[in-house]
């Protein structure tokens, strides 16, 4: 967890420098995916029966709570662009009414989406404008890692096929 803030904290220094509003889209974008994976995964926690769901949904609160609260940190100072979404996110609103094996294919589905989002804007968006080198370096360690939550995702999505 040490490794995810320190990549965050210099990534946030490294955007800040570059471009600001485009910097700050950006990260607004990266605040807003995790605040919906963390909330996706509050909401499911107690409703997933499924072993490797409840640890992958354990990881998942854990890992990007993590990065919210260094991004909270890090950008206290910046005023980024307000999501468009109010709290109760349109990812928990698609669920509420399910339970069982529903519940926990529709889970797969957002978790999917909203961590292969994640790793599209680490990929596409923030790495190419980043400048520093040893930004650079943590994102290219860190990429791996949301890359594994995705392709964990992917194996949970074909269990439930």
């Amino acid at each position: 967890m040490k490794f995810l803030t320190m990549i965050l904290a210099l990534l946030i220094s490294s955007l800040a420098s570059a471009n600001p509003l485009s910097s700050l889209k950006l990260l607004s974008e990266v605040k807003e995916l995790s605040t919906k994976a963390i909330d996706l995964g509050k909401f499911a926690k107690g409703k997933l029966k499924t072993p490797g769901l409840v640890s992958f949904n354990e990881r998942m609160i854990e890992d990007h709570q993590v990065s919210s609260n260094t991004l909270k940190e890090v950008t206290s100072s910046l005023s980024l662009p307000s999501t468009e979404e109010d709290k109760e996110t349109s990812v928990v609103s698609k669920l509420k009414n399910l339970s069982g094996d529903k519940f926990e294919k529709q889970y797969i589905t957002e978790s999917l989406q909203l961590n292969s989002s994640l790793l599209d804007l680490l990929k596409n968006k923030v790495l190419p404008v980043t400048e520093n080198a040893a930004v650079k370096g943590l994102l290219k360690n860190y990429i791996p890692r949301v890359s594994t939550l995705v392709d964990s995702l992917q194996v949970l999505k074909k269990q439930e096929e």
